[in-house]
């Protein structure tokens, strides 16, 4: 989608349809960091929700890794108040790990915004993710499924690119409206309307994978697009096993206190490697111990192994607690 130059009037039209689907019967809370994309977000969602009553709040999250994050808070609270939008500061406490501090910094990024729309009632999360940050989740993404790290190598699925919309635990949606546009067009339509941004120093920091693959994308013009396109079909693939994944525990499973299952066993050994009954068995595992994430298919071995040893023991059992 290649997007104009837009002024202060072309907003709503746009706005219409990026936010459809977001309802306004619940607060509506955007996520605002002060750089080009969440800016573009905070222009695009204001329009839209004095257009259709839309009770909206921003939020800004002071990770506490930068001396300079109070002030950008603090500019991006006074655009909220000259917008008449509520803003608030959440601050990430605590110990910061020593690695992996960009993924920890994400997961307490969604915490804080999930708690805070609990605290208001809010459906929804509005962030400023763009195609460029899909193009680079989806290299990243397969550069893991390539070395195996991502503990699903080659099942296609982790392959996928970031959905529109998704939905936590709580119930609450992380909905994604710009990623049909890339941060090159939000920029032009920012300064065409004298808003400002933050260039976050952490962007240039190479140090960083995202910031090294961001590099590499700007270099080669056409990997973008082939990313987004492998991103896309990966995204199909994942939802048909998904849709084929929930059919099968439907209508082959019962869950019990604790939570327990009982699982219909294929009656062919042969399946018991099928990726959609390994998803299920993925899923099966990840409620019944609470997690937000999948198992990895790499550890399902011993499950195979006791699903064998279970049908060696009782021949012809095909029910599995």
């Amino acid at each position: 989608m290649t997007v104009p130059i837009l002024s202060n009037s072309d907003l709503a039209a746009y706005s219409d349809g990026l936010f459809e689907g977001v309802s306004t019967d619940a607060p509506v809370i955007a996520a605002v960091s002060g750089g080009s994309d969440s800016m573009a977000l905070l222009q695009f969602a204001h329009v839209w929700a004095r257009k259709h009553g839309a009770d909206l709040h921003a939020v800004t999250i002071d990770h506490g890794l930068r001396p300079e994050a109070a002030a950008e808070a603090a500019f991006v609270a006074g655009i909220c108040a000259a917008m008449g939008v509520p803003h608030l500061t959440l601050a990430w406490d605590g110990a910061k790990p020593v690695f992996g501090i960009q993924e920890a910094a994400r997961l307490s990024r969604y915490t804080l915004l999930d708690d805070f729309a609990q605290d208001i009632g809010a459906g929804c999360v509005l962030t400023g993710h763009t195609r460029d940050d899909q193009a680079e989740t989806v290299f990243m993404r397969a550069v893991r499924s390539a070395d195996g790290t991502s503990g699903n190598a080659g099942d296609g699925r982790g392959l996928s690119a970031m959905a529109r919309e998704t939905t936590l635990l709580s119930g609450t949606s992380i909905v994604r409206p710009l990623l049909d546009f890339s941060r090159k067009s939000l920029r032009a339509m920012l300064s065409d309307m004298a808003q400002p941004w933050i260039e976050d120093p952490s962007n240039f920091d190479e140090t960083y994978e995202r910031v090294r693959v961001r590099r590499m994308l700007e270099e080669d013009g056409k990997l973008g697009g082939q990313l987004l396109r492998l991103g896309k079909l990966s995204s199909r693939l994942r939802k048909c096993q998904a849709e084929a994944a929930a059919r099968y525990l439907k209508d082959h499973s019962v869950a019990e206190p604790g939570p327990v299952f009982r699982l219909a066993l294929p009656a062919d050994d042969g399946l018991l490697d099928h990726p959609v009954f390994q998803l299920a068995i993925q899923v099966m595992i990840a409620v019944a111990g609470g997690q937000s994430h999948l198992v990895s298919r790499r550890r399902l071995a011993p499950v195979r192994e006791m699903i064998a040893g279970f049908r060696a023991v009782r021949p012809g059992a095909g029910i599995l607690r």
